[in-house]
C-alpha cells in the first residue's frame, strides 16, 4: 500500500497530497520520528526503541512530537493514544488530519487555499501566524516548506480540505494570534493543556513509512 493509499484508508478528510507534504515535512515518512522542543534524540528503528524513547523523554520532562504527523505529546489522550498506538501509521494520520481539519474549520476564510495555508500555519504553531514567518535567517517559512513538498505531489482529487497549490504566493504574517484547542505547537506554551508541533531534523536517509509491515 503507498502513503497515498494509507491516506486515503486512514484519513479521507484531507487531500492525500496535502498529508504526503505534511509528513514529509514533518517527519520524512519515518513512522517512528521523534522531535523534541530545543533538542534531538537519537532517531528510534524499530516500535519498541519508539515507545522507549517516548517514555524516557516523558520522564524527563521533555515536550516533543511523534510518528508520521508529529503528534505532540499533549495531544495523546485527547485523541486516545498512548505511546505504544501513536506509532500507528494509520492512527497517527487520521489524528494528524483531525487536527488540521480543526485548524481548517477555524481558518475563517472562504477562500480554500487561504484556508489551508492559515491550517498549516495553525497545525505548526498553534496559531494563523507563526507559519509564515522564518524560523531561522535564509531558510522559507513552515508553508513554504509545505508548499515546496507538496510539488513532488500530482494528485488533484477534491476534498474538504484541498491540495495545496504550489504557485499561490505565501500570504504574509498575520497580526493577530488565534489559538487552536488542538493544534499542533513548535514552541513551548506555559499551561499543559497547549500543544507543540515540532521538527524533525534528523538528516539520515529518509525510511519508509510502512515500517509495521501492516501495509
Amino acid at each position: 500500500m503507498t502513503f497515498n493509499q494509507l491516506a486515503a484508508k486512514c484519513a479521507p478528510t484531507v487531500h492525500m497530497s496535502t498529508l504526503q507534504a505534511l509528513a514529509r515535512t514533518e517527519s520524512h515518512f519515518n513512522p517512528y520520528a521523534i522531535g523534541v522542543v530545543d533538542g534531538a534524540v537519537a532517531q528510534p528503528e524499530t516500535l519498541k526503541d519508539a515507545i522507549a524513547t517516548a517514555k524516557a523523554l516523558h520522564k524527563a520532562g521533555k515536550n516533543f512530537s511523534l510518528g508520521l504527523a508529529q503528534i505532540n505529546k499533549h495531544n495523546l489522550s485527547r485523541f486516545g493514544l498512548t505511546y505504544e498506538t501513536v506509532f500507528d501509521p494509520c492512527r497517527n494520520l487520521q489524528t494528524g488530519a483531525q487536527i488540521l481539519g480543526d485548524c481548517f474549520d477555524r481558518a475563517g476564510s472562504a477562500d480554500p487555499q487561504v484556508a489551508l495555508q492559515k491550517a498549516l500555519s495553525c497545525y505548526y504553531s498553534g496559531n494563523f501566524r507563526t507559519g509564515f514567518t522564518q524560523d531561522f535567517k535564509g531558510q522559507p517559512s513552515y508553508v513554504k516548506r509545505i508548499q515546496l513538498a507538496a510539488a513532488l505531489n500530482s494528485d488533484h482529487q477534491k476534498l474538504k480540505i484541498p491540495a495545496i497549490q504550489t504557485d499561490m504566493p505565501v500570504l504574509a504574517p498575520a497580526k493577530a494570534t488565534v489559538k487552536s484547542r488542538s493544534a499542533q505547537k513548535k514552541r513551548e506554551r506555559s499551561e499543559s493543556d497547549k500543544v507543540v508541533a515540532n521538527k524533525v531534523e534528523d538528516k539520515r536517509e529518509t525510511a519508509s513509512w510502512d515500517a509495521f509491515s501492516d501495509w
